[in-house]
């Protein structure tokens, strides 16, 4: 179950390069894709297809048209941009995401303030 990101802008005292260290190392081993489109983003990206589709698709795969079902598919996405500002960091999070990767982004969040 996906779970909403409050969208948040903060500044703290870091640096930039250690504050994507500490978002990188709390998405260690989530499911989804880290990337890092652009230089201070980082993009967790995960691609899944709900209960309901599969449901679908084995109680239709009778008529074939039940296995179209499975085309159905959610992305979640979290994005964390970070840049310098001032002698500190400013850190914009956005996005939605599992009840576990929204966990521990809040508590990066909660460990650099």
């Amino acid at each position: 179950m996906s779970r909403r990101l409050p969208e948040q802008e903060l500044l703290v005292s870091e640096p930039p390069d250690a504050v994507l260290r500490r978002f990188v190392v709390a998405a260690n081993g989530l499911d989804g894709t880290l990337s890092s489109p652009v230089p201070g983003t980082l993009v967790l990206t995960r691609m899944y297809r709900p209960a309901a589709a599969w449901v679908v698709a084995i109680l239709g795969a009778v008529v074939l048209i039940g296995l179209l079902a499975l085309l159905v598919t959610y992305t979640d996405t979290i994005t964390i941009s970070v840049e310098k500002a001032g002698s500190g960091t400013r850190i914009t999070l956005v996005g939605t995401g599992t009840r576990q990767a929204v966990a521990r982004i809040e508590g990066v969040v909660a460990a650099l303030a």
